[in-house]
């Protein structure tokens, strides 16, 4: 019985230890999550791991989407961008360059939200009117220019649940010892990017958006050698053209969860019950097989003994009886 109560209380302990240390690391992976917004995970050997499964696709603009795609949707879609165009390493001034927008072959003026000169670097700002269009840089000097930077800002906006990100990069092209060329295009591609994030509970996702540029330059074509510049024969002006374009498609990213919360504590009831299981298994089948084939063998070794041991003793006890004649016997022969 005192065995009994030991092997129940080492089991108790076990299955208590057990169920502790999975209830501490599910609680804390499942806090991990959504992965951009948590720090590296120290409850575990990889510091990386993360409550969160991926997904990516394309999708086509011209494909319907839900009431909530919608709304971020439009939100990138209407953001208000402003081209940002450096010209690096120049004596050009900002009264000499004149942009314009090309609409049907028609060069039409447009203002500069801002322009400013420092230190050999021209940076001028425009307000695009749309997200598909082609600027014109009409610079009316002969003075080299040794690189430029184009790029694009935005401000953020938010909607309920949906975020617009707040844009800006930019990208530098420049060839070592080269000047640009008095005729030079630049392609830029705006590919829209969504992000869904699902929730850890309940059925509300955010959903936030942002746009991915994709340059297409050739930098042996818009940049010449100094001698080349120098010998050309038109030196009044030079055009840089940015065409500006959006991909026919939007890149959709999914976040969800891999367990979420309500998973989490059914899991864990469920984890809990079946260690119950299994660590009473055993003392079940202690109790009602293993023990009583035990006793049993147990009680059949001792009644085995003891019939040996009542057997040996009868022999005993019929030897001593036998003896006394032999020796009565013996005595009548000698006389």
């Amino acid at each position: 019985r005192e065995g009994e109560i030991w092997i129940g209380g080492l089991a108790t302990i076990a299955l208590v230890i057990l169920v502790a240390q999975a209830y501490a690391f599910s609680t804390k992976f499942v806090t991990q999550y959504p992965s951009e917004q948590v720090d590296n995970s120290d409850f575990a050997c990889d510091p990386t791991i993360r409550n969160a499964v991926f997904e990516t696709s394309l999708q086509s603009l011209a494909m319907p989407k839900s009431d909530d795609e919608q709304v971020i949707y439009d939100l990138v879609k209407n953001q208000r961008l402003t081209l940002n165009v450096n010209l690096l390493n120049t004596a050009i001034t900002c009264s000499s360059i004149y942009p314009k927008q090309i609409i049907d072959s028609l060069l039409v003026p447009i203002n500069f939200i801002s322009c400013s000169q420092n230190n050999s670097i021209v940076k001028t700002a425009i307000m695009l009117s749309n997200d598909a269009v082609t600027i014109q840089f009409i610079i009316d000097d002969f003075k080299p220019i040794g690189g430029i930077r184009i790029g694009m800002s935005g401000p953020g906006k938010e909607n309920g649940s949906s975020i617009l990100k707040e844009l800006g990069f930019s990208q530098a092209f420049y060839n070592a010892d080269r000047t640009l060329a008095q005729s030079a295009t630049v392609s830029l591609q705006l590919t829209m990017a969504i992000n869904k994030t699902e929730p850890l509970s309940g059925s509300d996702s955010n959903f936030t958006g942002i746009w991915y540029p994709t340059y297409t330059v050739d930098k042996n074509s818009i940049f010449v050698t100094r001698e080349d510049y120098i010998s050309s024969s038109n030196l009044t002006k030079t055009a840089l053209t940015i065409l500006i374009s959006q991909s026919s498609y939007y890149i959709k990213h999914n976040q969800k969860p891999i367990v979420r919360q309500s998973e989490m504590i059914f899991k864990n009831f469920i984890f809990t019950l079946f260690c119950m299981e299994i660590l009473g298994l055993p003392l079940i089948l202690l109790k009602l097989m293993i023990m009583p084939l035990f006793k049993f063998i147990r009680s059949r070794c001792k009644q085995f003994i003891s019939e040996r041991s009542e057997s040996y003793e009868l022999n005993r006890e019929l030897t001593d009886i036998e003896d006394p004649h032999q020796v009565s016997s013996t005595c009548d022969l000698v006389k």
